[in-house]
């Protein structure tokens, strides 16, 4: 994994030649040098907007194994 770093421009390059968004995930938590954090503001990034749309389905979950109806 130390070998490896998510660049930002490497990202808006292929926005703006081929117009086209690569989309960034990750399991969270990061480590330090893993990615550009400039990252998180862009339209690229899907690791926060997954964790926001899935606490309703955790909350489901475990309401589901506790049994409530």
């Amino acid at each position: 994994m130390d070998n490896y770093f998510v660049q930002y421009e490497t990202i808006e390059k292929a926005n703006k030649e081929k117009n086209k968004i690569i989309y960034v995930t990750h399991t969270l938590p990061r480590r330090k040098g893993e990615m550009d954090l400039r990252i998180d503001k862009s339209s690229a990034e899907l690791y926060f907007k997954a964790i926001a749309y899935s606490v309703a389905i955790r909350m489901a979950l475990v309401l589901a194994i506790i049994g409530f109806e």
